[in-house]
């Protein structure tokens, strides 16, 4: 939901308009899920519910207030009570029982199927279908609600939406035929995911390599589509609001860092393209994982 939606929410269920605008911009997973079930009840009937009828994991929150910010609850800023929200639900999991093991799969017709024991063309469907869309994955990757869309029109990518990522500043790149890593520079170049958070897209900006394709060593596989090589880092920037110093906003990735598998890298010759194919990384919100 949109922090205007949220607003509207907000001032539907009788917040006041000041109110109102603190509400747009927590998120609901922020919260912690014990607060849920009593946040609704209470919302019509109270002004400020949150500060006035606390659930039952208010003692999670006043503990996290303190220890983040030496705060009461009622002082905290917007961006310092989603931070207290996160941290509450830790402290809340601290000091409850762990879950008991349990299989995840899926029922087909009559028979269950473990995630666990499937081929990987099976296992990669069903962990999609567990991922957030392209709004939460932007949302978790940033620690910002999504405030726009864009629509583009980018012909080498399948239609779908879409999580900005960052801008891309170097693509690393190991040549195929071997010898020194070479870098890309990104010029006005985005980084998207997919709703898979298993790969990305590179849009706009300008990706012509045409010329330095000998440099790599490129062979043509089909259609126009080149092999460069292997990627070994990717260097982009963006402002992450959920990390402890969020002015700090370029990050370097170093794929293949926990399995050693690396994507490689394309160009799309007739769309001027680059195009990442294969590797294990995964999008997650404490970066790019892999």
């Amino acid at each position: 939901m949109s922090p205007a939606k949220r607003r509207l929410v907000a001032l539907a269920a009788g917040v006041s308009e000041s109110l109102a605008d603190t509400w747009s911009r927590i998120k609901w997973r922020d919260i912690p899920e014990g607060w849920r079930d009593a946040l609704i009840s209470h919302l019509g009937a109270q002004r400020n519910p949150i500060f006035l009828n606390p659930g039952p994991d208010d003692n999670y929150m006043i503990q996290a207030a303190a220890e983040l910010f030496g705060k009461q609850l009622k002082d905290l800023t917007t961006s310092e009570m989603s931070k207290v929200a996160m941290r509450a639900a830790q402290l809340k999991r601290a000091h409850t029982a762990p879950r008991p093991n349990v299989e995840l799969g899926t029922y087909e017709n009559g028979i269950f199927h473990p995630w666990t024991r499937r081929p990987k063309s099976r296992q990669k469907s069903a962990i999609r279908r567990q991922n957030p869309d392209a709004a939460g994955i932007r949302e978790d990757f940033t620690g910002a609600p999504v405030e726009h869309e864009t629509v583009r029109q980018e012909p080498h990518m399948p239609a779908g939406n879409y999580a900005q990522l960052g801008k891309l500043l170097t693509l690393a790149v190991k040549p195929r035929t071997g010898g020194q890593v070479l870098e890309i520079r990104g010029h006005g170049v985005l980084i998207v995911s997919d709703e898979s958070a298993q790969q990305i897209w590179f849009v706009g900006g300008d990706q012509d390599i045409t010329a330095a394709l000998p440099q790599f060593g490129a062979i043509e596989r089909r259609g126009g589509i080149y092999e460069l090589g292997e990627a070994r880092e990717i260097h982009y920037e963006q402002r992450k609001e959920h990390v402890p110093h969020p002015e700090q906003d370029q990050w370097r990735h170093r794929f293949g860092e926990e399995t050693d598998e690396r994507p490689t890298v394309l160009f799309d010759l007739p769309h001027k393209r680059l195009l990442l194919e294969g590797g294990a990384y995964r999008i997650r919100r404490e970066g790019i994982v892999n």
